[in-house]
């Protein structure tokens, strides 16, 4: 598959704030056990953080690089979250994006992501944010 992997713009923020919400509000019964208006009032303190303190790596076509495929918060040993759009999934986008990464921990995943965390035998550690 042929995609670009290239670093976060302000023009991308709306789109990965939207859609790391939602994946973990509506993918782990964790947080979707939080009142929803609370949820989305104040998790987007916590993704702003993240942003600011992690490489965020675009998973996007070459020829349109606005078209994002996936994308990636990144830290030394840390995935912080991984998001890939449901039509590119189990093509390799996650893996273009982690694949020069090496992590033990993880901070945040969903049912999807869990599965995947255990396979990697990556660590869960949710205090690392």
């Amino acid at each position: 598959m042929n995609i670009q992997i290239r670093d976060l713009t302000t023009a991308d923020e709306p789109f990965v704030y939207s859609t790391m919400l939602r994946s973990l509000y509506y993918g782990n019964s964790y947080y979707n056990s939080i009142l929803q208006s609370k949820f989305f009032q104040m998790y987007p303190i916590v993704i702003r953080n993240l942003i600011a303190k992690s490489a965020v790596r675009i998973a996007c076509l070459p020829d349109e690089p606005d078209v994002i495929l996936g994308y990636a918060l990144l830290e030394p040993n840390i995935i912080h979250f991984v998001y890939v759009k449901e039509a590119w999934r189990k093509q390799g986008v996650a893996k273009a994006l982690t694949t020069d990464h090496t992590a033990q921990f993880v901070t945040h995943i969903t049912k999807i992501g869990n599965a995947i965390r255990l396979n990697k035998k990556l660590e869960l550690d949710p205090f690392l944010i």
